[in-house]
């Protein structure tokens, strides 16, 4: 598991899906979601039953897709801490700080005290979008190897 401590309204309101068990079943099908491609088939589906998603469903997809993402890599928590991400992992390869540091204008720092985590600095208060391009950024890394 990787845990997750952004500031995003992520749930299923009771006023979007009254019914308990549909609600729990639909917060397992949006905690599997691997790609963007199953969460647009999860939005229709959302859609065609109980109408348009709120906002905090995108949230609650777009944390799922991170997790998924983040724990493929090996980082098994991310949070916000200021004006900073923070990506703690077990195993911090050196070309995945180069990677970001060639893309992200040397805005990722790497910390190795008790946890080893990689700091990335947010521009303009976009947690999200910066934790996004970050794991995007890792993944392509990755593929790169």
């Amino acid at each position: 598991e990787c845990l997750i401590d952004l500031p995003v309204d992520a749930s299923i309101p009771a006023s979007y899906i009254s019914s308990t068990p549909q609600r729990l079943d639909m917060y397992k099908t949006i905690a599997n979601i691997r790609s963007n491609e199953e969460a647009n088939d999860v939005y229709d589906e959302l859609t065609d039953r109980f109408g348009v998603p709120p906002a905090s469903v995108y949230g609650l997809v777009e944390i799922a897709l991170l997790r998924n993402t983040a724990m493929k890599l090996g980082i098994y928590e991310i949070r916000q801490a200021g004006i900073n991400a923070k990506f703690f992992l077990n195993d911090v390869k050196p070309e995945y700080l180069i990677a970001l540091n060639e893309k992200m204008r040397g805005r990722a720092k790497l910390n190795s005290g008790k946890k080893t985590f990689i700091s990335v600095e947010t521009i303009g208060g976009d947690t999200i979008g910066c934790v996004r391009d970050t794991l995007n950024l890792l993944s392509d890394s990755v593929k790169n190897e």
